[in-house]
């Protein structure tokens, strides 16, 4: 009988990094899909205050909940025991001989841990997996703060030097190689596939209904509101269309409004849509319910993607999962996901994408066969091959 894998997964939902957040779930999601005999057993290891509901829809078989102190998942290298506890454990192993707050032993019995980390909670874990997913601080220093560049420059230094190393895709990898090179780590990629369950979508009519959308056709855009989303040139290509058309366009925005390091970033996006004149033709929702998401995504014209830096589009992916059309910016990942099945323009160049708008909104175009189902069948595969050859 083949030995069930035992993996550990960091999980901590978050709204401010969703995209991670539905990386795990369509790990799970993916993992589901494995033959029974193949299915890893995965502790879920989380905060206390974690909602895990939406892993529990998932109805994986083999799971297992395992809450711990809210300092753990922070890359700080801290122990799990307050410095009180470690304290008293240091009197009581001198006087009389034993700790009375001990390490969890389900911990030891974990072959991998992903997303790993470096707290000397995790010490007995002996395998760990761990994973950058960009190096846009390299390329745009400008969209962190000082505290957030010294932060990952020290994690990503950090994890250069780990035996297990997952990236999120080929450009990925290569970025790593040249400000890494010559390491000996062993490096994987998983390219994130999304696993959308249709039958849960929504009806174009009650989803238009239920956010007061009119019955006109519609661009979707779902990106969080920060600066290298790139939310400006779809602006100036809305700006563009409207002065030099006759198109009645429209276009939606989802997405999450707040970003702490550019607090006045939406607002000023917002005047902008005042001074081009745009209010009648953009609808912003902010963040929305995952499932409305998906279901406004399913019945849009076609989801625009225009970051200028990303390390592997969720919202792309999403976008394949639903046979949609995709407007992309023209960087190395999107080309990487879209192959010769998306739409590009330069990530600065306005009437390159306005352009692509007037062309898109007045033909009628073929949906692509991204032949998803193949793709995620071959990351499902990859994934399981990842895990195995890292717990031996």
């Amino acid at each position: 009988m083949v030995k069930r894998i035992k993996l550990g997964l960091l999980y901590s939902y978050n709204d401010n990094w969703i995209g991670g957040t539905y990386y795990i779930l369509n790990m799970i999601r993916l993992f589901n899909l494995l033959p029974n005999y193949k299915k890893p057993t995965i502790y879920i290891i989380h905060e206390f205050n974690t909602s895990l509901i939406e892993i529990k829809e998932i109805n994986y078989p083999y799971i297992v909940f395992k809450s711990i102190e809210i300092d753990i998942i922070m890359l700080k290298g801290f122990s799990h025991l307050s410095k009180y506890k470690i304290f008293a454990n240091k009197l009581l192993l001198k006087f009389l001989g034993f700790k009375f707050f001990k390490e969890k032993e389900w911990l030891k019995s974990i072959d991998v841990l992903f997303l790993s980390d470096f707290n000397q909670y995790f010490k007995h874990i002996r395998k760990k997996i761990f994973w950058i997913p960009d190096f846009q601080d390299r390329y745009y220093e400008e969209f962190f703060t000082k505290d957030d560049l010294r932060y990952r420059r020290e994690i990503h230094n950090i994890i250069s030097k780990q035996e297990n190393i997952l990236f999120s895709s080929y450009d990925t990898l290569n970025d790593f190689n040249v400000f890494y090179p010559n390491t000996l780590n062993n490096k994987f990629i998983y390219r994130f596939v999304s696993l959308v369950d249709q039958s849960r979508l929504l009806s174009k009519e009650n989803i238009k209904v239920k956010y007061g959308l009119d019955s006109q056709s519609y661009f979707f855009v779902s990106n969080q509101f920060w600066k290298h989303k790139n939310h400006i040139i779809i602006l100036k290509a809305a700006k563009y269309l409207l002065d030099n058309s006759k198109l009645n366009f429209k276009i939606v925005f989802s997405g999450k409004t707040e970003d702490y390091r550019n607090p006045t970033y939406f607002g000023e996006l917002m005047d902008l849509v005042t001074d081009y004149g745009l209010l009648s033709h953009l609808d912003f929702l902010g963040f929305i319910d995952r499932i409305d998401q998906l279901t406004l995504m399913k019945n849009s014209i076609a989801v625009l993607q225009p970051s200028l830096f990303e390390g592997w589009s969720t919202v792309i992916e999403d976008s394949k999962a639903l046979n949609k059309l995709v407007i992309a910016s023209s960087i190395n990942v999107h080309k990487e996901q879209l192959g010769d099945k998306g739409y590009f323009f330069e990530k600065e160049d306005y009437i390159e994408l306005s352009n692509l708008l007037h062309f898109i909104f007045s033909t009628e175009l073929n949906t692509p066969d991204y032949r998803y189902d193949l793709v995620i069948n071959g990351e499902m595969n990859n994934l399981y091959s990842i895990l195995k050859d890292v717990s031996k």
